[in-house]
């Protein structure tokens, strides 16, 4: 889905599955982007000659905010934001993975149990 939107300094707004790029265009202190906020998104700022990860948080509407650092230099960036999930949650899925391997080893430890027991 592409949006060509003209609002203050964005110049191109586009969403790829579960990425948001943003073009902007005379890089300012900082951004309010349409989507709500959760702990866990993260954004990277190209400017042509690099890319700087930038900290996100919320914004008083309770949607993305971005801050940008001051540059001399470039006055065109583009804006790619997305959900990488927190720690908590990729520990979690390690733990429930884990939980569902000892499960199956168990169950079939157990079932070998009770097949050798009715052979006897």
């Amino acid at each position: 889905m592409k949006q060509n939107l003209i609002l203050g300094n964005i110049i191109n707004v586009e969403k790829e599955n579960s990425k948001c790029i943003v073009e902007i265009q005379n890089l300012e202190n900082s951004y309010e982007i349409p989507i709500i906020y959760y702990k866990g998104y993260k954004a990277i700022l190209d400017n042509g000659n690099n890319q700087i990860e930038l900290n996100t948080e919320k914004s008083k509407n309770g949607l993305i905010l971005v801050n940008l650092p001051k540059s001399k230099t470039n006055s065109y960036g583009k804006l790619t934001i997305w959900y990488n999930g927190t720690n908590i949650q990729k520990l979690s899925y390690i733990i429930s993975i884990l939980a569902i391997i000892i499960t199956i080893l168990l169950f079939s430890k157990n079932f070998n149990l009770t097949k050798k027991q009715e052979n006897n």
